[in-house]
């Protein structure tokens, strides 16, 4: 059986600009990135197949929701 995961892979010259890496779980991270005027916040994710059962793919759409409603709070 795989596993899943996601990241960011970032460019050396763009290390000193993250603010913070958070992943939430298997299939959902956050990277926040300072910049000159404002703040970037990029949410990567790994969404369920649709061959996934409903309550898999509710929980993750669930998941997704309030990771966007807190980081758009940041």
């Amino acid at each position: 059986m795989g596993q899943l995961g996601t990241g960011f892979m970032v460019r050396k010259e763009v290390e000193k600009n993250i603010m913070s890496f958070t992943s939430i779980n298997e299939r959902i991270c956050i990277l926040r990135l300072k910049e000159k005027f404002h703040n970037i916040t990029l949410i990567n994710i790994h969404a369920p197949t649709k061959e996934k059962m409903g309550e898999e793919k509710d929980k993750f759409y669930d998941d997704l929701q309030k990771t966007y409603d807190k980081s758009t709070k940041a």
